[in-house]
């Protein structure tokens, strides 16, 4: 790829995990905090205070300014993890790395990082996930997917018309695929993948896609 086409497909990227946290916000906002004052009613705030003594100007103010990276960095600190965040999301496939992943992601924005396609589709698929385990609703993760199939690594992908399209692709975007995929296949429960192998893929084939049934993907 050159350059001109990289750095297109990282502003896109990068474009992408911004507009996705925002969407997230209100609804990680309302679960964090809930989540916090179910475990610790009294002083969820002081709770907060002791495991993030560097937020000083929230402690003057006896009250926490949420930001996305404060969300975040408040569901990934172990003892919040495990006491108050790990029942709800880990059900949902989110483990403390997924959200580590999505402190990442937005450091690099901070940064000024480029961003790969695929890194953005990971991170999309995170806050997909997330949207569904934190109650933001079907509408916020119909935008998170629609911005995640829009992405240059995959965009292009004919579903032809679910629950009973298919999909054609080559092996070198097939992950990638296989993955909005899985989401519809869930969705919609009906699925048929018309698989087209790569054949500058050497060694490769459709026992790739198998899963442990024998079933093709």
């Amino acid at each position: 790829m050159d350059e001109s086409k990289r750095m297109d497909e990282s502003k896109i990227a990068r474009q992408c995990i911004f507009s996705g946290l925002e969407i997230l916000f209100d609804a990680l906002l309302l679960f964090v905090e809930e989540r916090l004052k179910r475990c610790y009613p009294s002083n969820w705030q002081a709770q907060v205070f002791a495991e993030f003594p560097d937020w000083e100007d929230d402690m003057v103010a006896e009250e926490i300014t949420w930001d996305q990276l404060k969300l975040l960095k408040a569901i990934r600190e172990q003892k919040f993890w495990w006491d108050v965040f790990r029942t709800a999301l880990s059900p949902y496939g989110i483990e403390n790395s997924s959200v580590q992943t999505l402190i990442d992601a937005r450091n690099y924005l901070s940064h000024n990082y480029t961003i790969p396609c695929d890194y953005a589709e990971n991170a999309l698929g995170l806050m997909i996930d997330l949207a569904k385990a934190t109650g933001a609703g079907e509408i916020a993760a119909t935008q998170l997917r629609a911005m995640r199939k829009a992405l240059p690594c995959i965009s292009g992908i004919d579903f032809n018309g679910f629950p009973f399209g298919g999909v054609d692709f080559d092996h070198s975007r097939g992950y990638n695929v296989l993955r909005l995929a899985m989401d519809k296949l869930r969705e919609d429960d009906v699925l048929c993948l018309n698989l087209k192998i790569d054949p500058q893929c050497p060694g490769k084939n459709e026992d790739d896609f198998r899963d442990d049934g024998g079933a093709v993907w």
